[in-house]
Formats: structure tokens, sequence, C-alpha cells
């Protein structure tokens, strides 16, 4: 016979975990400390995408910005990524209790340390302790090594090379190590 399998560990690396709504929140203020050519406009285009659930292809109209964000999605459909961002994170971890690690890395735009601390402080309400934060200074949304957030935000234009932050890597291990003996 064979056993079920069993979820033992749960980890979020600079993922939206808290979910969008708050995400939106949290950027907003954020981005008070950004560039404003740089960030205000996305903002926009999350706003008409994922609070007024306007069609990708209407939002690729407001600009530049617009349309790199949805391109970001790399084909995922635009439908689904409206889900997602309905979805309240709070109910759906209340029924999840395995450890969970949640990641950020202090150069990615798209999440904040603010919003993992708040996912940590939503998974220990439900299961007490079962979460925890660790901030990675320098990583961005994509695991590689940048100077600020700005940097991650200019990587596409920048033909500079960005290294996979191996701290990550040593984190992990940890982290995992610990829960094997728990």
């Amino acid at each position: 016979m064979k056993r079920p399998t069993m979820v033992v560990a749960l980890l979020i690396l600079t993922g939206n975990g808290s979910g969008f709504n708050f995400e939106r929140l949290a950027n907003a203020v954020k981005q008070a400390a950004r560039p404003a050519a740089l960030l205000r406009p996305v903002a926009l285009c999350a706003h008409h995408f994922y609070v007024l659930h306007e069609p990708a292809e209407a939002v690729v109209k407001l600009g530049e910005q617009c349309r790199d964000m949805i391109r970001s999605y790399a084909g995922v459909p635009s439908t689904y990524m409206q889900q997602i961002g309905d979805l309240s994170l709070a109910k759906q971890w209340k029924q999840i209790d395995v450890p969970v690690l949640v990641i950020y890395g202090t150069s990615d735009p798209a999440t904040s340390a603010d919003e993992g601390r708040y996912l940590v402080e939503i998974i220990n309400t439900f299961h007490p302790g079962r979460a925890s934060f660790v901030e990675l200074p320098g990583m961005g949304h994509d695991f590689a090594r940048y100077s600020s957030e700005a940097e991650f935000l200019r990587r596409r234009q920048d033909s500079k090379a960005h290294p996979f932050d191996g701290e990550v890597l040593v984190v992990l291990t940890k982290w995992i190590e610990e829960q094997s003996h728990t």
C-alpha cells in the first residue's frame, strides 16, 4: 500500500504571499521614496488591471510601463493573474499548518519587508510559531544580487551581469536542517 505524500514545510521566496491588495497598499507607501518616473505609472497599471479588472489588452494601451507589466507575466493568462489578486490569502493560510519560511530580498521592488512580516503575522495568528521571516540584503525578486531596487528595475536595459545570491541557499539549508529536527 502506497503511503500518501505529506507536506512537511512550505517556503515562500519573495512571493506575494499576503495578497495583492495588501501589496498594493504597501507598495504605494514605498513608492513615495522611489523615482516617480520609474514606478508611479506601474501603480496606475496595477490599479487598472487588478482593482478595476480591465482586460490586459486595455491596460497595455495605457503606456510602456503597463505593456512591460503585462509582458512580465510571461504568458500567464491575465484572468488567472486577476483571480490570484482577488484571493483572501488569510483565509487560505488558515487551512495550512506547516512550518513556513518567508524570505525577502531588499532589492526586490515587487514585494516588501512589511508584506513578508505581515504574512508571517497572519500565519502565526492561526498557527503560533509556525512561520519565520528572513531578510536578505541586496537580493532581487529573481534571486540575483543588486545594489538597490532601482538597479533591479533597470536590469533589462543594463548589460551588467547580476549573479545569483548564494546567501539564499545558506538560509534555506539552515532552515531545512532546523525543520528536520522538529
